[in-house]
């Protein structure tokens, strides 16, 4: 099993089957890893919206919050928003939302503390 160690941003280490490592000299870009998945008690009271809406924010939740408010709250949808591909994540499962059907059927979901609303790009 190969692995490959990154020491400093200037040296690789490839360690390779049987245990033996080769040092190689290189230019090598070291990223911070991103923490994915910890959520504090803050996070509970926000709703984040991200994707394509003009300002991507955590938003203080509020009673009677719900998704066309929260759009409004983000400043609104950018010009390469897919109003069909809205999504909302509440306890680990994403609900898909089309704006324009949601529009029509004049339905709005209500947003809970703690939602991540995503709107995905638009493709041409």
């Amino acid at each position: 099993m190969r692995s490959i160690t990154v020491l400093s941003g200037l040296f690789l280490i490839v360690t390779g089957a049987g245990g033996r490592e080769t040092v190689f000299a290189a230019r090598c870009l070291v990223l911070p890893v991103p923490e994915v998945g910890k959520f504090t008690a803050k996070d509970k009271e926000v709703v984040k919206v991200l994707g394509q809406v003009n300002k991507p924010a955590a938003i203080p939740w509020e009673k009677g919050l719900t998704l066309s408010k929260v759009i409004a709250k983000a400043g609104g949808l950018t010009k390469l928003a897919n109003t069909k591909k809205v999504s909302v994540t509440r306890n680990g499962k994403t609900v898909r939302h089309d704006l324009g059907s949601l529009k029509k059927k004049g339905v709005d979901p209500p947003i809970l503390p703690g939602d991540i609303v995503a709107v995905a790009e638009r493709y041409f």
